[in-house]
């Protein structure tokens, strides 16, 4: 966990240095649109959007893996209850 902290951190040290030397403004141009912003507000702005990819994406995974732990852990119960319906011996009357 604590590695977790520091490289976080280290990418984040990173990630200011980066923005701190591209002060200049680029062109954008999207389909009739033409933007000029700073080089720190793309590099900020597409920073941001992948970090929320990120999270996204990991909560879609991890909640797929946590339906199929679930669904894998409900068969194993169905199963060990036909095994013990089918070892159960039958009475005679």
């Amino acid at each position: 966990m604590r590695t977790k902290i520091i490289l976080f951190m280290v990418l984040i040290v990173l990630f200011t240095i980066i923005i701190s030397q591209n002060s200049g403004g680029i062109d954008i141009q999207i389909l009739f649109w033409n933007f000029n912003p700073p080089k720190v507000v793309v590099i900020a702005v597409t920073g941001f959007i992948g970090i929320l990819l990120g999270f996204i994406l990991a909560s879609i995974y991890s909640g797929a893996s946590k339906k199929k732990i679930k669904e894998e852990t409900k068969l194993q119960q169905n199963e060990k209850e036909n095994k013990e319906t089918i070892e159960k011996p039958v009475k005679k009357q």
